[in-house]
């Protein structure tokens, strides 16, 4: 039969197989389901395009989903906003039903659900192509993963969706009027996918040893998704939250759960315990490095687990435990390299975040235990805005200031290619004389994560340089205060317009001027989040268990910063509060500096499922500021007008409705639907002509 013609370009052929463009097809001319399924090649890629609903870790959940955005991870050039840049309009409250999406999960997710079960119903043995049922059974499998991730991310977006995952696929001459599903619960999805997945999960290999199989699915994908939705359910947005104890289907069904459930922590951690539990067995932990005395190298060790492929594409990152083996890592590079190395650099990360990072003894800046979380901090200038922030004591104690800078350079036992300078005695050179003390004496993650103005760039060999060219005094030049000429703040949308620039998952030497990269693939999922999801719930069902300190510790020793004790501190040791409230922030607060940047889609669902989005990002001058756009001294004087080293309050202030914790349902689609009921809070977009 003849495929129809929206399908048509759908079905993909492969010239080549590899293992790095296996999940990267280009479509083919007009085929037939029988000359697709009769030919591995073409099977293959209709496969390949059922992948191609997985997002890029990277650049996609970035620029597609804009989910480091519309958290505090990332602060996008407020500039883009003239663009029409998707996170930019929405983190500012431009956003209704009317409102177009780059990510349109509502209209793509349905698609790939459907290209899946097509796939199953005509996949089939080739032995001329040495296609084997062994093989047709896994495909298969992978196709049941793919429908249940695809159905998680349609119910992750939108809440309560159209469900129908065990019908056939769908002809597309069937009429429009049977395909008019409503909304189902929230708990019958869920159900059903913690069943699928797990059911699935144990079908599948744990992993391939096949290289043209790197990127396929395997149990790891299928426990580590399971994993992560069970978290979701069994946190505040979803778990008995009175916000949507009204909202009801077509036919009156409460959509939400009505009432709190405790059990649902103890499913969240008996699927998360899997995780941990599948990767010990198999081999797998968090990536280490090592300076030559035997010492864990903190620097070196967070840089591989960021950027060292997983086996078999040249690398042992046995943290990573699905991957995609292709993704928009180049993109991810060029908008986190500062503009005068011929960079688009205006990706920054936010001040909050730099504000949340320990100092290298582990001392906060601003104590985690003083507030619910970030906000609490802050104090309101005189604009009412939370630039002005409440120093940990502690902190200042231990060398932290805003008013200052170093006289000495800072060297630590590592062997980090991002520093300076890297001597012979295995030591290396973190900070120079002269940096601002904000930096200075900050844990390794800090500076894997941050590009602040003044840190070395590799590339250039010289210093970032984000004094605006724009407000030069006569005679001035930037050799005076950075020892080059190189500007990387012409005052635009390509200059950090508070103060930084992103540095996690970028390697060191990774050339954008040059066009010189070394491979990049995408973290899907990393075993360090399932430390921290396991931990979290633990402190939920049973608080002062043992386990929640050892899965903190392992990801403090590996970070380089002392680990947590409920007794008396020893040596690099720093005494904690047991209790579960305590112990719940610092675990936040962990997820917030371990889990950052590159893993930007949980801190977006960690802040929707706790219900802190309000808190953080509502009426925040975009994410708490930063230093000073305009500035062009190295100064700390908030009286002068040019002084860099400055908070300021900057770009556009956040708006945050409670009816933005889910996206809107087209309203074109409500509106074809009969069935369909909009999500709560959200209210009809006028049309055009304002009717």
């Amino acid at each position: 039969m003849r495929i129809y013609k929206y399908i048509l370009v759908l079905v993909v052929a492969m010239s080549t197989m590899t293992s790095c463009n296996y999940l990267d097809k280009e479509p083919d001319t007009e085929l037939t389901l029988d000359m697709v399924f009769d030919d591995k090649v073409r099977m293959e890629g209709w496969l390949a395009y059922v992948y191609s609903g997985l997002p890029d870790p990277l650049w996609g959940y970035t620029n597609k989903y804009g989910c480091a955005a519309l958290a505090d991870d990332l602060r996008p050039s407020y500039l883009w906003y003239q663009w029409s840049w998707d996170c930019n309009q929405r983190a500012i409250g431009m956003w209704a039903t009317n409102t177009s999406w780059n990510g349109d999960v509502w209209a793509n997710m349905p698609r790939k659900i459907r290209e899946a079960k097509i796939f199953m119903e005509n996949v089939h043995t080739i032995d001329s192509d040495n296609v084997y049922q062994s093989d047709v059974d896994n495909m298969k499998l992978e196709c049941r993963a793919l429908i249940a991730y695809y159905y998680w991310w349609f119910l992750y977006w939108y809440g309560p969706c159209p469900f129908d995952p065990e019908s056939p696929s769908v002809p597309s001459s069937t009429p429009i009027d049977e395909l008019k599903y409503g909304q189902e619960p929230w708990d019958t999805v869920v159900d059903w996918l913690d069943n699928e997945l797990k059911t699935v999960g144990d079908l599948l290999p744990v992993e391939y040893s096949e290289g043209d199989k790197f990127g396929r699915i395997n149990r790891f994908f299928c426990y580590c998704t399971r994993a992560r939705m069970l978290l979701f359910n069994a946190s505040p947005l979803v778990n008995g939250n009175p916000m949507y104890y009204d909202h009801v289907n077509h036919e009156g069904v409460k959509l939400f759960p009505q009432s709190y459930d405790a059990n649902k922590w103890q499913r969240a951690l008996e699927a998360n315990k899997a995780v941990i539990d599948l990767a010990e067995e198999y081999g797998y932990e968090l990536f280490k490095a090592y300076n030559d005395d035997g010492t864990i190298d903190p620097f070196m060790s967070l840089l591989g687990g960021a950027t060292t492929p997983f086996n078999p594409q040249g690398g042992n990152n046995r943290e990573v435990l699905f991957a995609r083996p292709s993704v928009s890592y180049t993109t991810w590079v060029a908008y986190n390299t500062p503009y005068g190395y011929k960079g688009n650099g205006g990706m920054s990360v936010s001040q909050s975040l730099v504000d949340a990072f320990a100092l290298s003894n582990g001392i906060y800046p601003f104590d985690p235990l003083d507030g619910e979380y970030e906000g609490d901090y802050y104090q309101k200038d005189a604009n009412g805005y939370k630039t002005i922030p409440v120093i940990n004591p502690d902190a200042t104690q231990a060398g932290y200031s805003e008013t200052a800078f170093a006289t000495d350079p800072v060297y630590r036992k590592t062997k980090w290619s991002g520093s300076q300078d890297v001597r012979d005695d295995g030591t290396a050179m973190i900070t120079d004389a002269n940096t601002y003390m904000m930096y200075v004496n900050r844990e390794p993650r800090f500076y894997l994560t941050t590009k602040y103005n003044e840190m070395w760039f590799v590339p250039g060999k010289r210093k970032c340089c984000f004094y605006n060219s724009a407000y030069l005094d006569a005679g001035q030049t930037f050799e005076d205060l950075v020892g080059h000429t190189s500007n990387d703040n012409n005052g635009t949308h390509d200059a950090p317009n508070n103060g930084y620039l992103a540095n996690k998952a970028v390697k060191p030497g990774d050339d954008n001027l040059n066009g010189s990269f070394v491979y990049q693939q995408g973290k899907f999922y990393g075993l360090a989040e399932f430390y921290l999801n396991y931990v979290e719930c633990l402190n939920q069902v049973e608080p002062g268990n043992s386990d929640i300190l050892k899965y903190l510790n392992l990801i403090r020793e590996r970070a380089g910063v002392p680990k947590y004790t409920w007794g008396a501190a020893g040596e690099d040791e720093i005494q904690v509060p047991s209790d579960q409230e305590s112990m719940d922030r610092l675990i936040k607060r962990e997820r917030r500096v371990e889990l950052c940047v590159d893993d930007s889609n949980i801190r977006w669902s960690d802040l929707r499922r706790w219900m802190m989005m309000e808190e953080v990002c509502d009426g925040q001058d975009y994410y708490h500021g930063g230093m000073n756009f305009t500035g062009t001294k190295r100064s700390t004087d908030k009286n002068d007008p040019r002084a860099f080293y400055v908070r300021t309050a900057n770009g556009l202030p956040r708006v945050w409705k409670e009816e933005y914790y889910w996206m809107p349902i087209f309203q074109t689609e409500i509106d074809k639907n009969e069935n369909l009921v909009q999500l709560p809070f959200w209210e009809v977009a006028a049309t055009d002509d304002g009717e």
